[in-house]
């Protein structure tokens, strides 16, 4: 390759046809004066609409083009370098000079290393630039584009791939300058890039935020990520799209899809931690403002939604009109202080009644001006209830008169007096617990919120009792019922009655929660492991599964992350155990609620009690829990065998699906006690959906211990020990505020070990065999 025309300073020119040739045979140098004018009748511009130099290469060389194998000649090829600038103004001259000997080495010369340049053409739009490069601008673009069409509040995000592309594509390049358009593939393409980086170092982010999230700062958090990035995935080089984190890292889309990066193959799981944050749980992210509705979006859209700007502009007035009053109220306050100095002080009395004069002027100036803005908001209220008729502009709001003395009289009567109607079985039946239980509850709350108290209100009218609203909160999540339902009978309103539901599962998560909704302490763990061992199973610890609840108000933008293909409707999780539940406000299947959950902090932190057993003569030190084929074949889980052929298989393969039946079981009782989370959730927040999943397990917790339910297992003083202890936590939690990583790592390596899980498995069909097999 040559040099380009501006560094060589001079342009080879071959005519077509029969060329003159030198001495030595090659082509004579061709080197005249041309004027632009000349240049129109030669070869260069024979073909309009390419450029002169594309058109040197329709040239014929000298003795035809055999003749380079034999001498060793280069051909006579334009540059590929830049096109040269357009041609000198008329007067000004054009050296043209022989083609040099060596095009090669004057083009290696001329080129600069590491940088490539590219011709484009497209029919519309000539560019003769370098190669684009994504600028940081241009990735935010994509971004907000993408998450733009994935959080569509009309449509949702069920569109075709296709389809998908094509309207961020539309969106991003009209935003676009023309020489900076793209193609959908480009897009795809670096979207695929940024999604493969950010979620790298999100990775990176939650090792770091779970290390050294005591007394850190966010840049020192970000220094430690982007040094664990580096350290991760040196392959992929530094981190260079911190403005796409920063966009990404709080979008729920976002999350999303770092739920779903093995969604193709639900047995598999990346080797990276147990959940994004060790010491935190799903409750602890904050709740997100509810997106826009498909109605009020489809209103916006159509123009029918500038009624929101109207009583913006209004709000607008109303707040200055508010804060001139104020200032005009204050100087009023001034001038009459003025005027009385002006009445004490006799020396000052000539400047103190200057100013009492300007105060004054100022005052009737603030006055005017609020006057204006009065008649102008007056204006602007009488034309919207005049193009409003829908509102009701004239006459009382409607009180609906509620005795709650009676109310209250009658439900006293009838189930809480010394006498009351009806018995205490009936009381069991309609409040799902026993009568105490009740009384015990609604005393605790009334000590934690004096909303669950006895008040009077400005008419110093008695409002409603605490045994009214505990009443009507218990009858909402026994019968599942309408909130309206309960004005009849316990006379309160419908907004009242969900009010009183929110207080009441929030209290009673505040002051039972810790009793009721904890860890398995270390006697808990050895009832657990002595259960387990009579059914079969030494170190078993329970069952774990995970029961989906259908939410019917889901926001439509919201609608993907919780739909998933089992059932093809929005549902939220209740991951449980026999005696630990865990809610996850997560969709898709159980193994996104498994990445969510703190179900094993406690033990890669080495503050959970340790647990040690034998099957078939070798020794484990993890404790395990039966689960379905869906969950990763970790040391903390077993799981059945899948079609089994030889018998021994067979037998465990009902052994370990009967016992793994206790926490459906468990399911199916929560929601006979409690019809609320049988049908369909018709709360609009997921807040309220997780307190009250949470409140109904702590009460079924609560009527389990009051009624004796927990299974006793008796004591056979001629049985043989069991194989299975429960040791002391290796760490304590007073002296854990900073774990060592190192341990971390080795203790979430030892829970996912697949090695130890197929050895015990092995070892568990051989000991479920010599047990039950000759009973088969």
């Amino acid at each position: 390759m040559a040099p380009s025309p501006h560094q060589a300073g001079a342009l080879p020119l071959q005519q077509t046809g029969a060329p003159p040739l030198n001495n030595q045979g090659g082509p004579a140098p061709l080197s005249s004066t041309l004027n632009p004018g000349d240049l129109n009748h030669t070869h260069l511009g024979s073909q309009p609409g390419k450029s002169n130099l594309l058109s040197a290469m329709d040239c014929y060389p000298p003795g035809g083009f055999m003749s380079y194998f034999q001498t060793g000649q280069q051909p006579l090829m334009p540059p590929h370098g830049q096109f040269p600038a357009p041609w000198p103004t008329v007067g000004k001259e054009i050296q043209l000079a022989p083609p040099s000997n060596d095009l090669r080495t004057q083009d290696a010369k001329a080129r600069p290393k590491g940088r490539s340049i590219i011709n484009i053409d497209d029919g519309n739009d000539v560019r003769t630039a370098k190669r684009l490069v994504f600028e940081p601008d241009e990735d935010l673009r994509l971004v907000s584009a993408w998450l733009f069409h994935s959080n569509d509040p009309i449509n949702g995000n069920c569109k075709k791939n296709e389809s998908y592309w094509a309207d961020v594509h539309e969106l991003y390049n009209s935003t676009t300058p023309t020489n900076r358009k793209r193609q959908v593939k480009h897009l795809k393409d670096r979207w695929q890039k940024i999604k493969r980086w950010v979620g790298f170092f999100c990775a990176s982010w939650t090792k770091a935020t779970s290390v050294y999230a005591s007394g850190q700062s966010d840049d020192q958090l970000r220094d430690k990520a982007l040094q664990f990035y580096l350290d991760d995935y040196s392959k992929e080089g530094p981190f260079t799209v911190m403005h796409c984190w920063k966009a990404l890292r709080d979008e729920p889309k976002w999350h999303a899809i770092l739920d779903d990066v093995d969604k193709s193959n639900k047995r598999r799981l990346d080797d990276g931690d147990v959940g994004r944050d060790i010491s935190g749980t799903p409750e602890d992210v904050g709740e997100k403002e509810r997106p826009i509705g498909t109605k009020e979006a489809k209103k916006q859209r159509s123009g029918k939604g500038e009624a929101k700007d109207d009583d913006t502009k209004l709000n607008e007035d109303l707040k200055k009109y508010m804060d001139i009053q104020a200032a005009a109220t204050k100087r009023h306050e001034e001038f009459l202080e003025t005027q009385q100095r002006v009445s004490d002080a006799k020396v000052e009395a000539a400047r103190l009644r200057r100013e009492a004069v300007l105060l004054e002027d100022m005052f009737m100036a603030e006055q005017s001006i609020l006057n204006s803005f009065a008649k102008r908001i007056d204006m602007k209220i009488k034309a919207r209830l005049e193009s409003d008729p829908s509102r009701r502009q004239h006459g009382p709001r409607k009180y609906h008169f509620r005795d709650h003395e009676a109310a209250h009289d009658q439900l006293e009567a009838d189930y809480f007096s010394e006498n009351p109607l009806y018995s205490d079985a009936m009381f069991r039946r309609r409040f799902r617990m026993r009568r105490h239980v009740f009384k015990r509850i609604m005393d605790a709350l009334g000590q934690w919120s004096p909303y669950f108290t006895l008040r009077k209100d400005c008419t110093n009218r008695t409002g409603l009792s605490p045994l009214q609203k505990c009443t009507a909160a218990i009858r909402m999540l026994a019968y599942g019922t309408p909130a309206d339902m309960l004005d009849e009978y316990l006379k309160i309103a419908e907004t009242t009655a969900l009010e009183c539901l929110e207080n009441f599962v929030e209290g009673v998560i505040a002051v039972f929660g810790t009793r009721y909704l904890r860890c398995p302490t270390t006697e808990d763990m050895e009832r657990l492991l002595q259960v387990g061992e009579s059914r079969g199973f030494p170190g078993m610890l329970g069952s774990i599964d995970c029961m989906h609840w259908r939410w019917e108000n889901c926001p439509t933008a919201w609608k993907g992350q919780f739909v998933t293909g089992r059932y093809g409707v929005p549902t939220i999780i209740l991951e449980a155990l026999r005696i630990i539940s865990i809610f996850g406000m997560h969709s898709n299947n159980d193994i996104n609620v498994l990445n969510q959950s703190p179900l094993f902090t406690e033990v890669i932190k080495g503050e959970a009690p340790r647990v040690q057993f034998s099957v078939n003569g070798k020794q484990y030190n993890t404790g395990y829990y039966l689960a379905d084929g869906i969950y990763p074949e970790w040391a903390a889980f077993v799981k059945s065998v899948r079609e089994p052929q030889l018998q021994k298989h067979k037998v465990y393969a009902k052994q370990q699906e009967g016992a793994r039946k206790d926490v459906e079981r468990a399911f199916r009782v929560l929601q006979a006690r409690f019809n609320i989370v049988r049908f369909p959730a018709r709360s609009w927040s997921m807040k309220v959906l997780r307190n009250i999943m949470k409140a109904c397990v702590i009460l079924h917790n609560m009527i389990v211990e009051d009624e004796g339910e927990m299974v006793e297992q008796p004591i056979d003083l001629n049985a043989v020990p069991g194989a299975s202890i429960v040791l002391p936590p290796e760490v304590q939690k007073a002296t854990n505020s900073n774990p060592c990583f190192n341990d971390v790592r080795r203790r979430n390596s030892a829970i996912r070990d697949h090695s130890v899980h197929t050895h015990l498995k092995n070892d568990l069909i051989e000991h479920i065999w010599q047990r039950f097999g000759s009973t088969q």
